[in-house]
């Protein structure tokens, strides 16, 4: 009788140890982040706005300090642009965001081209950061141009006397000198063939090889610009892709 009772006894703590352990709180445990609960809030004026290749946005993004991978996005899209103002949020930022950027990203949350960002650590403690954008078209041509082409390009191909081969890459000429004209140094090749990126001078000197074709180092300049070569080029590639080819009647 006594072994029946120790028994009992027994079964009754461990069902009241059950009953205490599920009331003192969420049976889940919930990770959470810690937050600085900044919002980063981007304006500014757009005039004209398009779909990037496929596999590409642009995006107000939040990255660390050692990777180019966002820790959080927001992808534009023309909803967020009314009257023409653009308007977008990303919020509940981490103590871990080291940058919120402009850019384009890829389907992995990958940095292709920055085109404005805010070092958060240089600005004053505020519950919001404020960063106007400068891009008044938001297409692949003014993604380029913001991030390329000004960035690693414009210093041999300016305007005047400044552009090597007669190759303008300022803002309202590249791509007029660019898409579909044929390139002063090898004429039998253009220097952006609409739809066929291998045929392309672009193309090529920008490959890890290109220093072969024009007998300047290309790549180096695309390291300067702090993002993943491979993955600058094939954007570089899919918007090639997307032009229209050369009217042969032209």
């Amino acid at each position: 009788m006594k072994h029946f009772y120790f028994i009992y006894l027994l079964i009754l703590l461990v069902a009241l140890l059950v009953v205490t352990s599920c009331d003192s709180g969420d049976v889940h445990e919930v990770y959470r982040f810690k937050s600085t609960g900044r919002t980063a809030l981007l304006t500014g004026s757009v005039d004209e706005w398009e779909e990037l290749p496929e596999g590409y946005n642009i995006a107000l993004a939040a990255f660390g300090s050692t990777s180019d991978y966002a820790l959080g996005q927001r992808i534009l899209s023309s909803s967020d642009v009314k009257s023409g103002r653009l308007r977008v949020e990303l919020s509940q930022l981490s103590d871990t965001v080291h940058t919120v950027e402009l850019c384009v990203t890829n389907t992995l949350r990958k940095k292709t081209l920055s085109l404005q960002r805010l070092e958060l650590a240089s600005l004053p403690a505020q519950d919001t950061v404020r960063l106007e954008s400068t891009l008044r078209a938001l297409t692949s041509a003014s993604c380029l141009q913001t991030g390329f082409f000004n960035e690693a390009c414009i210093r041999c191909h300016g305007g005047g006397n400044q552009s090597a081969r007669g190759l303008n890459l300022t803002e309202g000429h590249s791509m007029a000198m660019l898409v579909n004209v044929p390139a002063a140094s090898h004429p039998e090749l253009l220097r952006v063939s609409g739809g066929r990126p291998e045929e392309s001078l672009l193309h090529q000197i920008l490959a890890e090889s290109g220093q072969d074709v024009l007998h300047v180092n290309h790549v180096e300049i695309l390291h300067k610009l702090g993002v993943d070569t491979d993955v600058l080029r094939t954007f570089i590639d899919e918007w090639i892709k997307s032009l229209p080819p050369k009217d042969p009647n032209s």
